[in-house]
C-alpha cells in the first residue's frame, strides 16, 4: 500500500516524540498550511533538521513515502533528537506496532477483552479503556509506555489521552498512568468530579468548580481559565471548559481558531486534535477550529451528545442513532450498525 509522509507523522504519536511538539504555528512550507492535520509535526521535524523539504521550498505532504526517505528520516531522528544509537523509550516492539499501524490502521484498540462487561468506554489513538460495572478499569491496544496497564482500585470515570490515561477514583482523587515525559500522568492531589486526558497534558474539574491542568504547558496548555465550570475537555493542542453559566472558554494553542469558542448557551463541549465541538442547549451542534477534513461541518438535527476526535467528530442524535463527519481514512466516520440505540 502507498503511505504518505503525512500518514507517518500522524501515527508516529505512538513513539511519543513527533506529536510531543504539536504546537508549532509558523508556516515553513507553502503546501502545508496551518490547518493541515500534519502541520505542527512537519514544522517540528523541519525545525530539528529531520526534514528540509524539496529544493523548490515545498514539502509535498501527500507524496508517497519511499523506503529511502523512511530510513533517512528515522536516522536523522536518532542523530538529531536522541543523539544516540538506541532509545530507552522506543523499543523493537514499538517499531513493529508502528509499522502495523501504518499498514492496516489497527493494533487491537478496537478489540476489548471478550470477558469484559463495560459500563463506560474511552477511546484514543491506538488504545481504548473501559470502566467495568464493578468500578475497575481495563485498557487494551498499544502498550509501548504502559498506557494499557490500568491502575487498580475503584473508579467512576476514565479518560484516554495520546499515550497516557487518567481515572477518577470513587474517593474523588485522580490517578494517571502511561507516558509521562511532560508530567501528564502526575495528577495533582485534591478532590475532583471529572478528568480529561489530552495528548501530552491532562485537566481535572475540582469539586469546587475550578479547573486544574498539568503536563505540557507549551502555548499555555495547562494555564486553565479561572472561574466556575461544570465540565472540562483536554484536546491535542488546546482545552475547553463549560462554565456554569452555559458559555464555553478555551485556552492553549489557537492556530486554527480552535480556542475561539463561539458565543451562546451550551450543555457540553469536546476538544479534538485541533478543533472543538459544543452541544448547544437547543440540541444542535456547533464546531470550530481546524476543518481540513470537514471535522467542523456539523450536520443539522437534534443531538444529546457530541465527541470530537483527532480529525473527525461524532454526535449522538436524540433518536439514539450516531452521525459522524470529517476524516474517514480508516472508517472512523462510517458508523457501524448496532442492534440497539447507543447511550
Amino acid at each position: 500500500k502507498k503511505r504518505t509522509i503525512a500518514a507517518i507523522v500522524c501515527v508516529a504519536g505512538i513513539v511519543g516524540a513527533l506529536t510531543a511538539t504539536a504546537i508549532a504555528q509558523s508556516q515553513r512550507f507553502p503546501d502545508v498550511p496551518p490547518d493541515h492535520p500534519a502541520h505542527a509535526a512537519i514544522e517540528w521535524a523541519a525545525n530539528v533538521a529531520i526534514t528540509t523539504g524539496y529544493p523548490d521550498g515545498t514539502f509535498k505532504p501527500e507524496l508517497p513515502l519511499s523506503k529511502r526517505h523512511a530510513v533517512v528520516f528515522m536516522e536523522r531522528y536518532y542523530d538529531q533528537i536522541l543523539q544516540a544509537d538506541q532509545s530507552e523509550n522506543f523499543n523493537r516492539g514499538d517499531m513493529m506496532v508502528l509499522l502495523k499501524a501504518i499498514n492496516d490502521g489497527t493494533i487491537g484498540e478496537s478489540t476489548p477483552p471478550v470477558s469484559m462487561t463495560i459500563g463506560k468506554v474511552s477511546a484514543s489513538v491506538f488504545r481504548s479503556c473501559g470502566l467495568r460495572i464493578d468500578g475497575t478499569i481495563a485498557c487494551w491496544g498499544s502498550n509501548g509506555h504502559g498506557q494499557t496497564d490500568a491502575a487498580s482500585g475503584q473508579f467512576s470515570a476514565v479518560s484516554t489521552g495520546n499515550t497516557h490515561s487518567c481515572g477518577l477514583r470513587t474517593n474523588g482523587t485522580i490517578t494517571c498512568w502511561g507516558f509521562n515525559a511532560s508530567g501528564e500522568a502526575d495528577a495533582p492531589s485534591g478532590q475532583f468530579s471529572a478528568v480529561s486526558a489530552g495528548v501530552f497534558h491532562s485537566c481535572g474539574l475540582r469539586t469546587n468548580g475550578t479547573i486544574t491542568c498539568w503536563g505540557d504547558n507549551r502555548n499555555g496548555l495547562t494555564d486553565a481559565a479561572s472561574g466556575q465550570f461544570s465540565a472540562v475537555s483536554a484536546g491535542g493542542i488546546h482545552s475547553c471548559g463549560l462554565r456554569t453559566d452555559g458559555t464555553i472558554t478555551c485556552w492553549g494553542g489557537n492556530a486554527s481558531g480552535e480556542a475561539d469558542a463561539p458565543s451562546g448557551q451550551f450543555s457540553a463541549v469536546s476538544t479534538g486534535g485541533g478543533h472543538s465541538c459544543g452541544l448547544r442547549t437547543d440540541g444542535t451542534i456547533t464546531c470550530w477550529g481546524n476543518s481540513y477534513y470537514g471535522q467542523t461541518d456539523a450536520p443539522n438535527g437534534q443531538f444529546s451528545a457530541v465527541s470530537a476526535g483527532f480529525t473527525h467528530s461524532c454526535g449522538l442524535r436524540t433518536d439514539g442513532t450516531i452521525t459522524c463527519w470529517g476524516d474517514n481514512a480508516h472508517g472512523q466516520s462510517s458508523v457501524r450498525s448496532v442492534p440497539n440505540s447507543v447511550n
